[in-house]
C-alpha cells in the first residue's frame, strides 16, 4: 500500500471511529441511569405471632409489578427504582406501604383487622298460623319462639 492509501484509509475512519466512540460512551453513560433496578427480598409475618404469611401480595406501588409470597412467607421481587414504595396486603390484614430506600432485605409485620359481623336474624313461618322461628345467623344461639 502506498502512503497515499494508507493515509486516505485513515482519514475516512477517523470520524466513524469518533461516532463508535461517541456512541459506546452515550450507552454506557445512560444504562446506569435505565437500569437502576434493585432485587428485594424479605418476608411477611404477622405482627402477634410472627408467623410467615403464605399468599401475601407484594406490590411495587403504581405498577403491574409484584409477586406473591411463598409458604413461608418470603418474597423476592425486582423493584424498578431504589426509591419506590412496596404495598403489602393480605385479606384479613391491614394494608401496609413500605419504601424501599435502597434496602435489599425489607421484612413486614401485618396487623390483624378485626371487623365485627352484625347479627342478622332470618325469619321464618313454621305453621301456617302465625307461630315464627327466628334464627340467628351465624350464631350458636338458635331459637325458636311462638308470637
Amino acid at each position: 500500500m502506498t502512503k497515499l492509501s494508507i493515509y486516505l484509509i485513515q482519514k475516512s475512519l477517523r470520524p466513524a471511529g469518533t461516532y463508535f466512540l461517541l456512541a459506546g460512551l452515550f450507552l454506557f453513560l445512560t444504562s446506569g441511569v435505565i437500569a437502576q433496578t434493585v432485587q428485594v427480598s424479605g418476608k411477611v409475618t404477622t405482627a402477634g405471632t410472627g408467623e410467615g404469611i403464605p399468599g401475601a401480595n407484594v406490590v411495587v406501588k403504581g405498577t403491574t409489578t409484584g409477586t406473591i409470597t411463598n409458604v413461608d412467607g418470603n418474597f423476592s421481587l425486582n423493584v424498578p427504582s431504589p426509591n419506590a414504595t412496596l404495598t403489602v396486603t393480605f385479606i384479613g390484614y391491614a394494608p401496609q406501604e413500605i419504601p424501599v430506600q435502597g434496602r435489599s432485605n425489607i421484612n413486614v409485620a401485618l396487623e390483624p383487622t378485626v371487623t365485627e359481623l352484625g347479627w342478622n336474624r332470618a325469619t321464618e313461618r313454621s305453621d301456617g298460623f302465625g307461630s315464627f322461628c327466628q334464627r340467628r345467623i351465624p350464631g350458636c344461639h338458635t331459637g325458636c319462639h311462638r308470637q
